[in-house]
């Protein structure tokens, strides 16, 4: 459980062993760091960026690569919004 420096390395066995002492603390600590790490947000965005920054831009400056990014995954919305103002413009006109 601890290293060579003394430090613990395994923060579930930890809360295992002390949670005697902090028994609400403990299984609330043992719930949370029971929770398997997710990457899906991350692989959602470096997939997006794939999609988005082709190989043929692959010299695009990494400070120049957020715009499209952020333009491929906000259009959607964008063009939405901009169909419902127009859709309550044509309203307000009759």
């Amino acid at each position: 459980m601890c290293d060579d420096s003394g430090t613990y390395n395994n923060p579930l066995k930890w809360w295992k062993i002390d949670q005697r002492h902090f028994l609400l603390l403990s299984e609330m600590a043992l719930k949370i760091l029971s929770i398997p790490a997710m990457s899906a947000p991350a692989e959602r965005v470096f997939s997006t960026a794939g999609i988005t920054i082709a190989k043929d831009r692959a010299r695009l400056d990494p400070a120049n690569a957020n715009e499209p990014v952020f333009l491929h995954k906000s259009l959607p919305a964008i063009l939405r919004s901009m169909k419902m103002a127009i859709k309550y413009k044509v309203k307000a006109l009759n």
